[in-house]
């Protein structure tokens, strides 16, 4: 049991990690962009909640963070493919 408890614990605390890198990685490729491009980043959120297609300007900006994302996983030496998509919805306010 005590072998069972603590894989658990590594698994654990390689899932915190992973998701606190995943998060620096979002943050890196988020203020690479313009402040025009993170507007429309945001709105290509809403956009998306709302169910309506995106404009130019959002999709512009949804494909500017993606990029931004796949250069800071290999800056990090990691693999974008599996990691996490290249997706701003799971950014949030404390994020900030």
């Amino acid at each position: 049991m005590r072998n069972l408890a603590r894989r658990l614990d590594h698994i654990e605390k390689t899932a915190i990690a992973l998701q606190r890198k995943r998060k620096d990685i979002a943050w890196r490729a988020l203020i690479q962009l313009k402040p025009d491009q993170v507007k429309s980043l945001f709105s290509s959120i809403r956009a998306e909640r709302e169910g309506r297609p995106l404009n130019t300007a959002e999709s512009a900006a949804r494909q500017a963070y993606s990029q931004a994302v796949e250069a800071e996983c290999r800056f990090s030496g990691l693999s974008s493919n599996g990691l996490f998509k290249p997706n701003p919805d799971h950014l949030t306010r404390e994020d900030f």
